[in-house]
């Protein structure tokens, strides 16, 4: 089966979630195409590196960028925290220049989530599926990795927050997914239980726990695991 359009990812969506009462969904690169939007954003802090802070070429500046974000990673592996840009950009700008730099730290942060933020567009089926399940009384519980702060921006600037019931963050909860954890104090929330929930997300890795159904997309295509 070929790529599915965006109407017959809702109508499949509708079908998976029909005798199910809570929606516990993902947030990036499932209502969003989170990819194009890193691309974006690490090319506006380059250029707002390149005007402010120094002379480096785009391929030295990702290779750097993603050489510190590794090492925040090692000490923060399955926190929140291992996802923050400010760490990232903290160990890249003291792995070149050797010590911390706090303004342009803090700088290119803030440069990185506004251009971000800016590329964001919903998929064209979030729409339709988030009406269907207010319309049909189901609770939607975004359950996501990375930080809270981040995450409640996306979902206002992505205008969804009358649809969400809930959110969890893995800051809130203190793992990242797919720690059962997570999605059961996601169902915590809103008092209920497994047999009456769907997960929809995009990675069969992350996007899963024991006994809730589970449904992914990815690349345009549908399955369920």
């Amino acid at each position: 089966m070929g790529k599915l359009t965006s109407k017959n990812i809702f109508l499949e969506l509708c079908k998976a979630a029909d005798s199910k009462k809570i929606i516990l969904l993902d947030l990036d690169n499932t209502l969003y195409d989170y990819d194009s939007c890193h691309v974006h954003a690490i090319r506006t802090s380059y250029w707002f590196y390149l005007k402010k802070i120094g002379r480096i070429t785009f391929k030295n500046f990702l290779r750097k960028y993603n050489g510190a974000r590794n090492l925040v990673k090692i000490p923060l592996r399955n926190q929140a925290a291992s996802h923050s840009r400010l760490l990232y950009f903290q160990k890249m700008l003291e792995l070149i220049f050797k010590r911390s730099m706090f303004k342009e730290s803090l700088a290119l942060e803030d440069i990185y989530w506004k251009a971000f933020l800016y590329k964001m567009k919903l998929f064209q089926w979030v729409i339709p599926f988030l009406k269907y399940c207010k319309k049909n009384k189901k609770k939607i519980v975004i359950a996501t990795d990375l930080c809270s702060q981040i995450q409640f921006s996306k979902i206002i600037k992505l205008k969804i927050y009358s649809y969400v019931d809930f959110i969890v963050s893995s800051e809130e909860a203190g793992v990242e997914k797919p720690d059962p954890f997570i999605f059961s104090y996601a169902l915590k929330k809103v008092s209920g239980n497994r047999k009456d929930a769907v997960i929809i997300g995009d990675s069969y890795r992350k996007d899963k726990s024991e006994n809730i159904r589970t449904i992914i997309i990815k690349d345009g295509l549908l399955s369920q695991i």
